[in-house]
């Protein structure tokens, strides 16, 4: 009876603080982040997985993260760019000789929501088809690097993707990159990769359009491969890269040098019907 009495009380449970992890995707110019986002689904969070009753919301709540997810709109031109690039690359894939055709991405804000959809889309139409593995990628996704001057500097964001070491002597401050379009391609060629989604298309300048779209079609003569460029102007770039013209001497107004590479259009919605 004294020890029950001499007993300390037990303490007081301490406040609930919900901790949540933090929200911290890969790139989407790497293979395991663009892999997340493919096979990411938006779902309402349970609230037995949220905060209770009393305490603080944090930026982390399940709840905080599934309300500042921005979900991608609909528009016509979104809608209508996925079903033209479903087309053409259905075409593409059961194309039995030739290059795969290339398309093109421009207009106005939502290039990249577009061309993303359709990366998204189309690998998981091909999941559909087949069991995924740890090799197996369908869709590469890469910025135009800042440099552009050589096919060493447009190797490297493909490297970079795929997760390999392009530096010669990492353990020295002067350590330098090495071409890697070889190991590039083998990774492509071995992982089955089908198509090339290329943003910022609008960076490259008139005196590197050669070294890159040489760059282009070199992966489209050696890989099965469909490519999507997306940028702002990218039907003049696309079409002067590939005939080697520089933007600065074709002519805006004549319709006979508009690339004949299938163009998806992404144009400002309007604020009212009619506008």
């Amino acid at each position: 009876m004294d020890a029950a009495r001499t007993a300390p009380k037990p303490a007081a449970p301490a406040a609930p603080t919900a901790r949540w992890p933090p929200l911290d995707p890969e790139l989407l110019t790497v293979r395991e982040g663009f892999m997340d986002f493919v096979r990411r689904t938006l779902e309402p969070p349970d609230l037995q997985d949220c905060a209770p009753q009393g305490t603080k919301v944090t930026d982390t709540d399940p709840r905080m993260i599934y309300h500042g997810e921005m979900i991608p709109v609909g528009t016509p031109d979104v809608t209508q760019g996925l079903k033209d690039a479903r087309r053409a690359l259905r075409t593409n894939r059961f194309r039995p000789t030739g290059r795969r055709k290339s398309m093109i991405i421009d207009g106005c804000a939502g290039k990249t929501t577009l061309l993303l959809q359709i990366g998204r889309a189309y690998q998981g139409l091909l999941e559909t088809e087949r069991r995924p593995d740890s090799e197996w990628t369908p869709v590469v996704y890469i910025n135009v690097p800042p440099r552009r001057e050589s096919n060493l500097d447009w190797s490297l964001p493909f490297a970079d993707f795929f997760g390999m070491d392009h530096t010669i002597n990492i353990d020295k401050r002067t350590y330098r990159s090495t071409d890697m379009t070889e190991p590039v391609a083998h990774a492509m060629r071995e992982s089955r990769t089908s198509l090339i989604l290329i943003d910022g298309i609008d960076r490259i300048h008139d005196s590197e359009l050669a070294t890159a779209f040489d760059y282009f079609d070199c992966l489209q003569d050696r890989l099965r491969v469909s490519v999507i460029y997306c940028g702002r102007g990218a039907i003049d770039i696309v079409n002067e890269g590939l005939h080697n013209r520089r933007r600065s001497e074709r002519p805006r107004t004549s319709e006979q040098f508009r690339s004949s590479l299938p163009v998806m259009w992404i144009r400002p919605i309007p604020f009212h019907q009619g506008q």
